[in-house]
């Protein structure tokens, strides 16, 4: 596998999880590179409750908060690299769902992490068939990354 130029920019806004961020970009990095996608951006910030309550109402009129949120931008910016967009996590629902399924930190914030980024690349789960196609390539994205340990 060849090193590709992939950039994965990560943001803490609750200056809470700067550790969990730092190994969401590595999990992202791999994920990419993994997809043989090469000169590559995402954008990946971590977020309260409250802000993406307020996204979800916003974007999805969805008035409570959830776990991710992908925003596809799909822009070539003058580098030439391809933007493909925002992940939001919410990082108090993350650290919840990983303790009540038992695993890690690590663990739920990779697969999230993953799960927008296959949103981004235009991925989804509206129907059956999609969502078995979707949670197949997630799932072996977090084996071959190591979020599955």
């Amino acid at each position: 596998m060849s090193r590709s130029k992939n950039i994965v920019r990560v943001w803490d806004r609750t200056g809470k999880a700067a550790l969990l961020g730092k190994a969401c970009g590595r999990i992202l990095r791999k994920s990419m590179e993994e997809m043989s996608l090469q000169e590559h951006e995402v954008n990946l910030t971590l977020i309260t409750d409250v802000a993406m309550k307020s996204l979800n109402h916003m974007y999805r009129k969805k008035n409570a908060s959830t776990d991710v949120l992908s925003f596809n931008q799909n822009v070539t910016l003058p580098s030439g690299i391809l933007l493909l967009g925002d992940i939001m996590i919410a990082t108090p629902t993350a650290r919840r769902q990983a303790q009540a399924a038992g695993h890690s930190n690590v663990t739920e914030f990779g697969t999230l992490s993953i799960h927008g980024l296959l949103h981004l690349l235009g991925l989804d789960h509206q129907n059956e068939k999609d969502a078995k196609r979707m949670f197949a390539l997630q799932n072996n994205l977090c084996r071959k990354t190591g979020v599955y340990a």
